[in-house]
């Protein structure tokens, strides 16, 4: 059985650096931006509003996403000093923010084997009331002196607490908003090829309702081969595809 590939770390750099470039002020084009980009500079892009710009924030998930897949390549060389320079301090930077990743992945599984255990000693606990009342009926009430009980408000508390900062630590990993926003554009870390171009559609689709162009959405997203106009129309179709996808359909 073979494995659906689910590291798409390359093009999701190629995609973030693409999406810089177009921030940056220049226009869609076959040029393609320098392998030692310095893709922290996307944070930078923010509305009127204090948030991300859609297309920022669009690069900024893919960035993160590639990032959280696997460790950042090795740079080719600069040259001369100050380009050899610019070059370390992206490396240094791209490597610091994938082991930042890698320690919140880990915190979030940490905490989730912290829950469950806290749900198996709230059962345990529950079992053992369960079984202490059946012994202890017809005790008078003075000899019950309520510890278990506080022990037991206490672990449900922790366990209640602990499952909401998975919540907080889930949305912070993945970039997400507030459960009050809806998010365009989601990770899609570790999902699947099949998966990863619907959504990459949906969210192309998100780009466009934001004021994207057709030619800066087929740049972005590497689908700009081909003649202009070839590479238009299938960025067309790619967005229609989205929008039927996203349309209810008729009982």
């Amino acid at each position: 059985m073979t494995t659906p590939k689910t590291d798409f770390a390359d093009e999701d750099r190629a995609i973030a650096r693409r999406a810089l470039r177009l921030l940056e002020g220049h226009a869609p084009g076959r040029e393609q931006p320098p392998p030692d980009t310095d893709l922290m500079r996307l944070m930078r892009f923010n509305g009127s509003d204090g948030r991300a710009l859609p297309l920022a924030r669009f690069g900024v998930v893919r960035f993160l996403d590639a990032l959280s897949a696997s460790p950042p390549p090795k740079l080719p060389p600069g040259r001369g000093e100050l380009s050899e320079l610019r070059v370390a301090e992206a490396e240094r930077r791209l490597a610091a923010m994938h082991e930042a990743s890698r320690l919140e992945k880990k915190a979030s599984v940490q905490a989730r084997e912290a829950l469950l255990r806290l749900s198996n000693a709230v059962e345990a606990c529950q079992t053992a009331a369960a079984k202490r009342a059946d012994v202890w009926a017809g005790t008078p009430v003075q000899f019950g002196t309520g510890e278990r009980q506080t022990i037991l408000d206490a672990l449900l508390a922790a366990k209640e607490r602990t499952r909401e900062a998975l919540v907080l630590m889930d949305a912070w990993v993945r970039l997400l908003p507030s459960a009050q926003v809806i998010d365009s554009f989601p990770s899609m870390s570790g999902l699947p090829l099949a998966q990863r171009n619907d959504m990459l559609g949906d969210q192309a689709l998100s780009l466009s309702e934001a004021g994207i162009s057709v030619e800066a959405i087929g740049y972005v997203m590497g689908w700009d081969y081909g003649t202009p106009e070839q590479s238009k129309d299938r960025t067309r179709k790619r967005l229609e595809e989205a929008r039927v996808r996203r349309t209810p359909r008729a009982l």
